[in-house]
């Protein structure tokens, strides 16, 4: 899977000393330039550190007998478009958002992920909400694993911290998939805080909450557009669920939008 996502990091036996499987150095390796390359910061200044980090790693690792070939998304003017296009996602998310708390706050986060659901670029954005997308991609493609279950242009929702990693039910992902042709080639997400999702107050969040069935409706990995169109039953269920439905679906289009235009990027 590295060569999908990253540095491949080729070992000789000189690391290998002491009978060691070599894997550890790698490790460490590949994480320092991923971590370079994922910083929620400015474009330039994150691919610059990133840039600095795998040539600087691969001309002393060069001494030691260690050669690291760039390939896939880890190429440095792939890791660019990447960062480029989620950037443009959580532009499109923030401008369209109907709640405060994603247009002012700027709680939510974008990012891309490879075909795996292993996180490839990212917006800016809170770190912890990035941090998630990869998760609620993964649980999108184990459920959804039948054959035509995932096609060009559906959408799916999720906020179930059990199916998807996300901190409470306020905080919503979308995930879109991105096909070439017939092939799945990447995925494009988002998280942004909803106002209300139910629940037992105002807002989703009591402080006397017992059991997460008090905080809100549970979104587990749902399909909510199937092949560009809404699905009408799963939206007539958020908002009768919502007491600010209007808000919701303004902030739920922000979020289709977000996807559609790293759809779009990607392409």
């Amino acid at each position: 899977r590295l060569d999908d996502f990253g540095p491949l990091v080729e070992l000789f036996p000189t690391l290998k000393e002491g009978g060691g499987s070599g894997l550890f150095m790698p490790r460490i390796i590949f994480s320092l330039i991923a971590f370079a390359y994922i910083l929620p910061t400015d474009a330039s200044f994150s691919l610059g550190i990133g840039s600095f980090f795998y040539y600087y790693i691969a001309g002393v690792l060069a001494g030691y007998g260690v050669s690291i070939r760039a390939g896939g998304y880890g190429d440095p003017s792939i890791q660019s478009s990447l960062q480029a296009a989620a950037d443009e996602m959580f532009a499109a998310l923030r401008r369209t958002a109907m709640s405060a708390i994603i247009y002012e706050v700027l709680d939510m986060g974008t990012g891309i992920t490879d075909r795996y659901g292993e996180l490839a670029g990212s917006g800016a954005g809170i770190p912890a909400f990035v941090g998630v997308l990869d998760k609620s991609v993964k649980k999108v493609i184990e459920k959804h694993n039948k054959p035509g279950a995932i096609e060009p242009g559906d959408i799916f929702i999720t906020n179930d911290p059990y199916t998807g990693g996300v901190t409470h039910l306020n905080d919503v992902v979308l995930v879109m998939p991105v096909f070439a042709g017939d092939d799945l080639v990447a995925w494009t997400a988002n998280i942004a805080h909803w106002n209300d999702v139910g629940g037992m107050v105002p807002g989703s969040m009591s402080t006397d909450a017992t059991e997460i069935f008090q905080e809100g409706m549970i979104l587990s990995a749902v399909k909510l557009f199937s092949r560009g169109q809404p699905i009408e039953s799963v939206f007539d269920i958020l908002t009768a669920n919502c007491r600010m439905p209007d808000f919701l679906t303004g902030d739920l289009w922000a979020g289709v939008a977000s996807v559609r235009v790293g759809e779009r990027r990607i392409l």
